[in-house]
């Protein structure tokens, strides 16, 4: 994202909402998004960060191997990480918003500390039921949590979502992303979280269907990734979307 990067200010009768997708670093596309006016209703996102559930014991110590993709990571560059993510996130949020992330018990077990440290009080822990087992042995997984995270009172904008949300996974003919979440799940969330037109972040974006289920509902949405190949492809997705015009009253982007 370069220095000069401009949100719109959407006040404008048929103005269309804002849906960016960028090639950037999440920590560094935050910080500079954090010096601008926008505020987020929302921030929600599956953060790559590494499964802490590999570890191993050594000379009567025990050592985390975290890993994200083929990179490792120590536990305390996870926690500097999360408290780096926490704090940006802190500050791109209104008062009011919620952050969601997506994580699985283990990933939940080191990363609630960090996040918590910077302001978040965590609210509640919602489950994603993925209809179908996947893959080992014992008890074979077939959901996610959903971790939401607040900063005061948080704005509710829907009351009918339940705390367990029943959606199949993404067939793999048709992912674009390997951790690719479905658009119907993304817009229960997004409409629990955020008005119409508001502002949504994922830092994280992947697939960049949270941006598809804004696009779908009615909100902006803001988002990058790292891989080039994900955001060329998203964009190719976006460039043939019909524009939703956004209401006449509609001034939340500040």
């Amino acid at each position: 994202m370069g220095a000069h990067f401009i949100l719109p200010h959407p006040t404008r009768k048929h103005q269309m909402h804002t849906f960016v997708i960028d090639e950037s670093d999440a920590l560094d596309f935050m910080s500079k998004l954090a010096t601008g006016r926008v505020r987020f209703d929302a921030i929600l996102t599956d953060p790559p960060f590494p499964n802490a559930r590999a570890s191993r014991a050594t000379k009567g110590t025990r050592k985390h191997e975290l890993k994200v993709g083929n990179a490792a990571m120590s536990e305390r560059g996870l926690d500097y990480t999360a408290r780096w993510f926490g704090r940006l996130a802190a500050r791109l949020l209104r008062p009011t918003g919620s952050l969601l992330m997506f994580a699985d018990k283990d990933l939940l077990d080191v990363l609630r500390g960090p996040i918590e440290s910077t302001g978040f009080r965590n609210r509640t822990i919602a489950v994603w039921d993925k209809g179908s087992m996947g893959t080992g042995t014992s008890f074979r997984l077939q959901h996610e949590f959903i971790v939401h995270f607040v900063l005061s009172s948080p704005e509710f904008h829907s009351n009918d979502v339940p705390s367990v949300l029943r959606h199949p996974r993404v067939a793999p003919s048709r992912r674009h992303h390997e951790n690719e979440k479905p658009v119907e799940l993304l817009k229960q969330l997004i409409g629990l979280t955020s008005p119409p037109d508001g502002w949504v972040l994922d830092p994280f974006a992947g697939s960049f269907n949270v941006g598809f289920a804004c696009h779908d509902l009615g909100r902006n949405f803001v988002g990058c990734d790292l891989n080039l190949a994900h955001v060329e492809a998203a964009r190719a997705r976006r460039d043939g979307l019909k524009a939703i015009p956004i209401a006449a009253t509609a001034a939340t982007a500040v």
